[in-house]
């Protein structure tokens, strides 16, 4: 087939100076083939001839790309319609001629492009040709991902987690249908919100996200396929750190006029900050005195602390931004004042009768508290002269009482005090069906009928085994059997409830067991009503109405008459039986121990001493007929003059 140009179409191209191409043109055309970069297309439209012309507005991001037009005979491969035509093309007012002609089916030519361009296509040829025109431009770099929140490696308090993402693309722009998101994995993407094609983006998104460590990954594409992703680790930690261990503990006393400060230290996630660590000793911070570790903190004051209350703080976060504080107020008594006394003494765990740390000790008419050592001694500085009703009580134990004369500027002992470990069994007691509860072994019950406890009730009853650890001292005139410490305490029944305990004295019917109470207002026994054996023999019953700490069921007993305190004219006499003991008595060197009848005599030389410029020997004289080994017994002891010096 051949082609004949009419003049009337090219006189005015001519006219207008553009160089005509003919189908012998491919000077600027390349071959698809050629070459391969990474393109994206900005425009496509499809003329069959005979057409009009048509005008379209084509708008890109970067007008300084690398861009291209191709126009493609859209017939080539089909016989049966003609496959010769001319595509007249204006770009910006600028006229570009492609003869479409067999064995050409694409034709590229490099343009330059504005960020706004006007493009007319016509095409010229035998009705039935068809042509294709596209705009392409050329892509070699991958989009940039900049995660600006959160930042790579950082620990956040907070959750959800703010996150913003800045996504950029200098020539084709992005692609928006192919951004996503992924943390530990799971598909995040629907959290962002959509966004237009565009050279740069923000896009920002909140990820509600456990506590732990967290790996996010991004992905974007930009139009000409290349693809960019980038990874971000970083860890939510909401969970302040630990401060355990402050010493001084709070409430103690201390002998000592520069005690050691210090406390541990821990963070599970983030770990502690010591940038953050301030400790704070009466107001100035010491922190520069301190050795300080993730771990732990450890400082001597520099100089001696003056007698009296001083209060320590420590201040600290963790690597996420949590802060935590703990303060310790402790007073330093190197010199007891000359205007109080000491009310001294030690607290020990009855189940081990290892001595028992941090139990705090209160007075009645004394202020403040005091707290036992790790020896389980304290001292609780007292005014001045009085009664002092101490409570000595620690959580997890049962607790007692002790009661003190204290002298001004003397001090005073008071007994050991056992605390017992409270009964590991807690009984659930429905106010409306009522129920049994019982202690751990199965000796000790409280039934509560319907109706009987005056709200839902978890009762732990504790036994106290042995008369030391009881609240107080009882009545000599009284044999301790059994004794009890109730939770919840001071709760008062709707009707009687029935408290048991196993009748492991095998005690007969119709003994007369008497049940007290411990007051702790007055610090003394009261008696509470009295049971009796149940018709088995296998249990001693009470009715109660009210859950006070202590009960106590005790026997009367009788006692032999009260031996006085041995004056000047009964020492001989004393010292004559020391040497004579009666019958069924043992003696030892100053000493004679009756068990039958309960007499215990005792003679002890003590030091002697100096005293209104004589010398005088001391000697311990003791005398009683109602020994035991568990009351403790006052004694006397006189200054007997010996001689001159």
């Amino acid at each position: 087939m051949k082609v004949r140009w009419r003049n009337r179409l090219l006189s005015p191209l001519v006219a207008c100076g553009l160089v005509l191409q003919t189908a012998a043109w491919p000077p600027w055309g390349v071959s698809a083939a050629e070459a391969n970069p990474p393109e994206f297309e900005v425009f496509r439209t499809t003329v069959t001839a005979p057409s009009t012309p048509s005008t379209h507005t084509v708008d890109v991001l970067n007008p300084n790309a690398s861009w291209s037009l191709e126009a493609t005979n859209a017939v080539l491969n089909n016989p049966q319609l003609p496959r010769v035509a001319i595509l007249l093309i204006t770009l910006n007012r600028k006229l570009l001629i492609v003869v479409l002609h067999p064995g050409h089916q694409v034709h590229r030519v490099p343009v330059s492009l504005r960020a706004s361009n006007t493009l007319t296509v016509r095409l010229v040829g035998l009705r039935g040709a068809t042509a294709t025109v596209v705009l392409r431009g050329i892509d070699e770099h991958p989009p940039h991902i900049t995660v600006r929140a959160p930042a790579a490696g950082v620990f956040l308090n907070v959750s959800p987690v703010s996150t913003q993402l800045l996504l950029s693309d200098d020539v084709a722009g992005l692609d928006p249908g192919r951004f996503a998101v992924r943390v530990d994995g799971q598909d995040r993407t629907s959290v962002f919100p959509t966004f237009p094609n565009a050279l740069q983006v923000t896009v920002e998104g909140s990820l509600d996200l456990p506590d732990g460590s967290h790996a996010l990954e991004v992905d974007i594409a930009d139009r000409a396929g290349n693809t960019a992703s980038t990874p971000a680790a970083f860890s939510v930690d909401r969970v302040p750190p630990v401060i355990a261990n402050l010493s001084p503990a709070d409430g103690a006393t201390l002998d000592v006029p520069r005690p050691a400060i210090s406390a541990s230290l821990s963070d599970t996630l983030s770990g502690v900050d010591t940038d953050s660590i301030y400790v704070v000793l009466d107001g100035t911070d010491v922190t520069a005195q301190a050795a300080v570790t993730e771990h732990s903190i450890h400082l001597i004051p520099a100089a001696d602390l003056a007698d009296g209350t001083h209060t320590v703080e420590l201040l600290l976060a963790d690597r996420a931004g949590n802060h935590a504080s703990a303060s310790s107020t402790f007073t330093v008594i190197t010199v007891p004042p000359l205007s109080a006394g000491f009310i001294h003494g030690f607290v020990f765990n009855a189940a081990t009768e290892q001595p028992l740390a941090d139990a705090t000790i209160t007075g009645r008419g004394l202020s403040g508290e005091v707290r036992t050592g790790p020896d389980g001694r304290f001292q609780f500085p007292t005014p001045g002269s009085g009664e002092a009703l101490l409570t000595i009580d620690k959580p997890g134990f049962t607790s007692v009482q002790r009661r003190a004369e204290v002298f001004a500027t003397r001090d005073v002992a008071v007994e050991p005090a056992f605390l017992t470990p409270l009964d590991s069994t807690i009984t659930p007691i429905l106010a409306v069906d009522g129920g049994l509860a019982t202690n751990a072994s199965g000796d000790l019950q409280v039934e509560f009928p319907p109706g009987a406890a005056p709200r839902d009730l978890d009762v732990r009853i504790t036994r106290l085994a042995h008369e030391r650890q009881l609240p107080g001292p009882i009545p000599p005139d009284l044999a301790h059997l059994d004794a009890v410490f109730f939770e919840p305490r001071f709760t008062t029944f709707e009707q009687p409830a029935t408290f048991r305990h196993r009748n492991a004295n095998n005690l007969p019917l119709g003994t007369r067991v008497i049940l007290t109470l411990w007051n702790e207002d007055t610090h003394e026994w009261m008696d509470a009503g009295t049971g009796q054996v149940t018709g088995d023999g296998q249990w001693v019953e009470f009715p109660i109405v009210r859950f006070f700490c202590w009960y106590c069921d005790r026997l009367p007993r009788a006692l032999p008459p009260q031996a006085k305190s041995p004056d000047r004219d009964e020492v001989s006499t004393t010292l004559a039986e020391t040497r004579e003991p009666k019958k069924g008595c043992e003696q030892q060197v100053g000493s004679v121990v009756c068990p039958e009848s309960g007499e215990l005599v005792i003679e002890h030389a003590l030091p002697s001493l100096r005293t209104l410029g004589q010398t005088r020997q001391l000697r311990f004289l003791y005398r009683s007929t109602t020994a035991s080994p568990t009351v403790l017994i006052g004694t006397d002891y006189r200054l007997d003059p010996v001689g001159s010096p």
